[in-house]
């Protein structure tokens, strides 16, 4: 193709149907602007002159419809860069050409057609000592497209000596509700432009070029101009320093050498600048390749304070040193980079300035440092609270403004994210079982290959879950003893709710579904059992049914309401049915009521529960535990000689009691235990700390000659 041949600009090297179809509009409709507006400052960068006298002038021109409102008919866009001499002209043919380095691949032309009808380019540029004018438009017609063309030259030319310019007209959008977006007053093109471009204005804020933006109706309306005074300063600067490092003996080794790096901090409202970043800055331009993006790990991207974020620039001779032909490519290795390309080189690795920037960041604000300080406390009490797992918290994005929830749910997230990869390799493994056949060579090889995995990865996916659980014991635990401790705020009030508040901790007052409680802190066995908490006796059912009569004999009716009471109202606190014949009694005591003067409470509601029930409920063994914290064990035994001491256990027991048949043809037997709430407490902290250390003990990495395979 002869490149300044007037016509069509045939391009044999792609099929531009196909690259169209494939390039599809951007889901920002404001792209082609700010595609036109990045394409203006990279011409100017390209010049060796002073960017400060250079200009990019944005027209907004606009039309009144019927009801007078306005709306956007035309953008031009001009600019006094490096304009489209030969080669700018040849990379703007070529598709995805990224010489020009800035992360520019060249489809942003490809937007410019997918938004308007009239893509218009007006070029006057500098050819050695003479100017010469290079007309072209885009299209993506019928007619472009049959001869493989989306650029037309309309004219080349000598020109006479002017001053450079490169202006871009876009009209006539070719989508209809793009216009709602477009038409908006200058001002909100000038906010535009300051919210999208703020790194680099902040990057160049003191050699901008001039940046006017102009509204025309039938003429000049408005002027607006974006200079320093609308651009944050510097807010704080740091230095720090490097060591070189050279390779010998195999090992990369700090050496005296040393280069000097500047941290730039910008303080800039959140509403502009959507997360913290931290970049390389080299000749003055910020680093965009890919290789070469920073990670900002001591603060999270979406940090702030007092409603700003930061924008840091690392700016160093060292970097630019490294700067190649192509800008912001550099020759700056990381540590995963061949080792031996580096022999007896002089490096200083991208990670190292990575590394040490980070440490830099959060010693640059007190208030960064405190608050940093603030969120790794937090991560460390929800990690000892929960017994969150650490490779989770390293991994995560956890900002300094995050709440304790918020923490949990990321956490919570990349749990179930490993759950779900997981559960779909053991599907794997289970599913590769059909296809065995015992009777291949292969067979026992292969099946203790699928075994060996189920043996590493159910272990894994059952830990989250696992790891849940303990961690809620260990809270129900700590609230029993801020319980028994008195320091819940609820127990400042002036009436003793001790009883109530262990109560219900244990096992809801009034509810059925012991299986939800937490009465494992006294016998694990107990949450299997079907229950009842403080329930009148009347009401307490088995499978729906009533245990207790509803019709009663003479002498029953009688002994029942004797003395004007109402005895199968009575409210035991907790009654649990572990199996035909059995029942298990709870008595929960104020903390501060001395249990010996309850001792017959449990006896006296298993004497109503054997003697008072239904036929088919022959309740007659009975285990009863009355709890408190005051009791003495001489007491006991002289209000009832029958009580034990078990002293090394730290609580009283009684091995049998009868209960008397009066109105059944049998009699029960009791089993009764008088315990402290303490002792309950320091029996399921030690059986906790057991599930703790064994759900924690270090693994042990591909043994699977222990496996019981």
């Amino acid at each position: 193709m002869e490149l300044n041949k007037l016509g069509f600009q045939t391009n044999q090297g792609l099929h531009y149907p196909a690259v169209l179809g494939e390039v599809k509009k951007s889901g920002n409709t404001l792209q082609p602007l700010f595609e036109a507006f990045t394409n203006a400052l990279e011409a100017i960068a390209q010049l060796k002159t002073d960017p400060t006298k250079e200009e990019v002038r944005l027209q907004i021109h606009y039309v009144s419809d019927l009801a007078q409102e306005k709306i956007m008919n035309k953008i031009v866009i001009q600019d006094t860069g490096i304009g489209f001499n030969d080669d700018e002209f040849r990379r703007f043919l070529t598709f995805k050409d990224d010489r020009k380095g800035y992360h520019n691949k060249g489809s942003g032309r490809i937007q410019l057609l997918h938004s308007f009808s009239t893509v218009q380019f007006d070029s006057i540029y500098q050819d050695g000592d003479k100017f010469k004018r290079r007309q072209f438009h885009l299209g993506k017609s019928k007619p472009f497209l049959k001869e493989n063309a989306i650029v037309f030259l309309d004219s080349y030319s000598e020109t006479v000596s002017v001053p450079r310019r490169t202006t871009l007209t876009l009209s006539h959008l070719l989508v209809e509700k793009d216009h709602s977006t477009f038409n908006m007053p200058l001002p909100g093109y000038k906010e535009l432009l300051l919210h999208r471009y703020i790194q680099y204005f902040c990057a160049h804020r003191d050699k901008l070029p001039n940046i006017i933006l102009e509204a025309y109706s039938d003429k000049l309306e408005e002027t607006l101009t974006i200079t320093k005074e609308d651009i944050p300063a510097e807010d704080s600067k740091r230095e720090f320093a490097l060591n070189y490092k050279i390779r010998r003996e195999g090992e990369f080794q700090n050496i005296e050498k040393v280069e000097n790096f500047t941290l730039h901090a910008f303080k800039i409202p959140k509403n502009k600048l959507s997360k913290n970043i931290l970049a390389l800055t080299s000749k003055g331009e910020i680093v965009e390749d890919d290789g070469f993006r920073l990670s900002l790990n001591s603060i999270s991207a979406d940090d702030h304070l007092e409603n700003n974020r930061f924008l840091f620039l690392i700016s160093s001779e060292y970097i630019n040193n490294q700067d190649s032909n192509i800008r912001g490519q550099l020759n700056i290795p990381r540590r995963d980079t061949d080792a031996t390309l580096f022999d007896e080189q002089e490096v200083i690795f991208l990670e190292d300035i990575e590394d040490t920037a980070n440490s830099t960041v959060v010693n640059m604000y007190e208030q960064l440092s405190h608050k940093a300080e603030e969120r790794y406390q937090r991560i460390a009490d929800l990690k000892e609270m929960f017994l969150l797992d650490e490779n989770y918290l390293f991994r995560l994005n956890i900002s300094i403004n995050d709440t304790e929830e918020d923490i949990l749910k990321k956490v919570y997230r990349e749990e179930s994210k490993k759950a779900a990869t997981i559960d779909a390799q053991l599907k794997n493994s289970i599913d590769q079982l059909e296809h065995l056949d015992p009777r291949t060579n292969d067979y026992d090889i292969r099946l203790g290959q699928i075994a060996s995995m189920l043996s590493r990865e159910i272990p894994h996916q059952n830990r989250a879950a696992l790891t849940h659980y303990v961690a809620r014991r260990r809270l129900v635990l700590e609230i029993f003893d801020k319980v028994l401790q008195r320091k819940l705020t609820v127990q400042n009030a002036k009436r003793n709710e001790d009883e109530s508040l262990l109560h219900n901790l244990l096992f809801t007052q009034r509810t059925t579904s012991s299986d939800q409680s937490d009465l494992w802190v006294l016998n694990e066995d107990f949450v299997l059992f079907k229950g009842v908490s403080e329930m009148k006796l009347k009401d307490v059912t088995i499978d729906g049914q009533r245990i207790f009569k509803e019709r009663f004999t003479t002498d029953e009716q009688r002994f029942i309401h004797a003395n004007g009471q109402k005895r199968l109202d009575k409210r035991p606190d907790v009654l649990l049915f572990p199996a035909e014949e059995k029942c298990i009694i709870l008595e929960f005591k104020t903390p501060d009521t001395d249990v010996t003067d309850h001792l017959a409470d449990v006896f006296y509601y298993a004497s109503l529960i054997l003697n008072l029930t239904k036929s088919e409920f022959p309740f007659k063994t009975f285990y009863g535990y009355l709890i408190g914290e005051t009791l003495e064990p001489l007491d006991m035994k002289f209000t009832d000689s029958d009580f034990v001491n078990a002293g090394h256990f730290n609580f009283s027991y009684r091995p049998f009691k009868r209960i008397v048949g009066e109105f059944k043809n049998f009699d029960g037997a009791l089993y009764t235990e008088v315990l402290k709430y303490s002792t309950l407490l320091e029996r399921a902290t030690k059986r906790n700390e057991t599930l703790i250390n064994k759900l924690f003990e270090p693994s042990i990495e591909n043994s699977d000659d222990d496996l019981p395979f």
